[in-house]
């Protein structure tokens, strides 16, 4: 245990210092449901964040091809950084700011048209993505994360 904690305040350290990497971006593979009813079709995409010092469109910016519902973006800025915050404060670490993305769905990118994303189905791997992020920890290729 007593090396776990020592590997712990190792990367800790390393991760305060590290001035060769500010930014860190994450990818995190989710299930998204494509149309509805009979039609629906579920994809895997990725949620992608990028962790940054840059406050220029404050703490989180949502940015790419793929739109976000106004209640998803409220619900991450009030629900999911909030919590994510927890988590990095509580390792001493200092807060980041990030940009948001989902990787344009196939079926919506073959027809040349965007995706919303609505309802709260991205909510876990966004919140894994913002932690992976400010953590500089990648997410394992073969997670795949969706629900609320």
């Amino acid at each position: 245990m007593k090396a776990v904690v020592l590997k712990l305040k190792s990367w800790i350290h390393n991760l305060e210092n590290n001035s060769e990497n500010p930014s860190f971006t994450s990818r995190v593979k989710t299930v998204l449901v494509y149309n509805q009813g009979r039609d629906s079709q579920a994809i895997i995409s990725s949620v992608v964040v990028r962790a940054s010092d840059d406050t220029k469109h404050g703490r989180i910016h949502f940015v790419g091809p793929v739109s976000f519902d106004q209640k998803v973006v409220d619900h991450v800025k009030e629900v999911i950084l909030p919590a994510s915050d927890i988590i990095i404060k509580g390792l001493q670490l200092p807060l980041k700011c990030f940009k948001i993305s989902v990787v344009n769905l196939e079926v919506t990118s073959m027809r040349d048209v965007g995706s919303i994303i609505s309802g709260f189905s991205a909510d876990a791997p966004i919140f894994l993505a913002i932690l992976s992020a400010a953590l500089q920890i990648e997410i394992p290729e073969d997670l795949v994360s969706t629900g609320h």
